[in-house]
């Protein structure tokens, strides 16, 4: 379930940037892209990387656990290293897909002009994507793939370059023949067999396959890439369950705060409720923290709604 549903965020945001990004394009100024794109992505990144920073120094003074190389070391020095070093994984995690977006977003910013309407070309960068960044990492982990290096990530690459090669038709997911077909329960079904079987694989592409950049575990990351597409098309199908059976919908600050805060209160659940509940039921402990994390994210979220409509409070807007 970790490695299936867990690996769902890269195909989702590749893409679903991607396709606003060009609409953007299409509509406003190329300096107004950068504007928003900087706020939007730069803003919540430098914010919740400091969170994240304070957040665990708060563990350590408390409870005297030190799981990210916090002691000894001057807090501005933290602050750089955890925070703003370009060459350095963010102490929140999850937030490196953000920096990446903004790498993507803005450089292709630059050249739209050059390649819009090159359909066949944006598609043959595409594929060829995952090659070019294994060549060019140079961080010495999976493949080169870009802890330590502006480069960005491989899998949202991919993604990003699928979302702006697929921008003038992805509207056609939503016809009413094709969510029929999404949301019919022997497709549901079909999707969640293939996201066990996914699992199984992307799990051994991250903790058992060796890390040598040869043909055959070239030749895994691009199956994994094409699975973890699949393991989104799942949740997409089931968000499309909810909005049409139930008109449950999520406002996309809602779902981004949930996203930027997750990573804390998964440190937190897990060990509270790892004490709780016992090894042999592993899946009720992984339940618990997810339920968990959602219901905390939603409490941040309106308490930053509600701090927003304090006087002087819009800057919380961006947070």
């Amino acid at each position: 379930m970790r490695e299936g549903l867990g690996r769902v965020a890269s195909p989702a945001l590749g893409l679903v940037s991607a396709w606003f990004l060009i609409r953007t394009l299409e509509e406003k100024s190329r300096a107004y892209v950068f504007k928003s794109r900087t706020i939007t992505l730069m803003v919540p990144y430098i914010f919740w990387n400091v969170v994240a920073l304070l957040f665990f120094m708060g563990i350590f003074l408390v409870f005297q656990r030190d799981d990210v190389g916090l002691q000894g070391r001057p807090f501005f020095i933290l602050l750089w290293d955890k925070v703003f070093d370009p060459f350095t994984w963010p102490l929140n995690g999850p937030l490196h897909y953000y920096r990446d977006l903004l790498i993507l977003a803005l450089s292709y910013s630059l050249v739209h002009q050059y390649v819009k309407g090159k359909t066949i070309f944006l598609f043959m960068l595409t594929i060829m994507s995952p090659v070019l960044l294994v060549m060019l990492g140079k961080s010495g982990d999976w493949l080169g793939d870009n802890m330590h290096s502006l480069l960005p990530r491989v899998d949202l690459t991919f993604y990003f370059l699928l979302g702006i090669s697929t921008a003038n038709s992805f509207q056609n997911i939503f016809r009413r023949k094709i969510v029929d077909f999404l949301i019919h329960p022997i497709t549901l079904i079909c999707l969640l067999i293939a996201g066990i079987f996914c699992s199984h694989i992307m799990y051994y592409q991250t903790e058992i396959a060796s890390l040598e950049a040869n043909f055959a575990n070239v030749s895994l990351l691009y199956v994994t890439l094409i699975l973890r597409a699949l393991l989104s098309l799942f949740v997409f199908c089931l968000v499309l369950v909810l909005y049409k059976y139930f008109r449950l919908s999520m406002d996309r600050k809602a779902i981004a705060r949930i996203f930027c805060s997750h990573i804390m209160f998964a440190y937190l659940l897990y060990g509270a409720l790892n004490d709780i509940i016992s090894q042999d039921y592993r899946l009720f402990l992984l339940l618990g923290v997810f339920c968990g994390v959602i219901i905390l994210g939603v409490l941040v979220h309106l308490i930053f709604e509600f701090l927003t409509k304090l006087p002087g409070g819009k800057i919380f807007k961006y947070f």
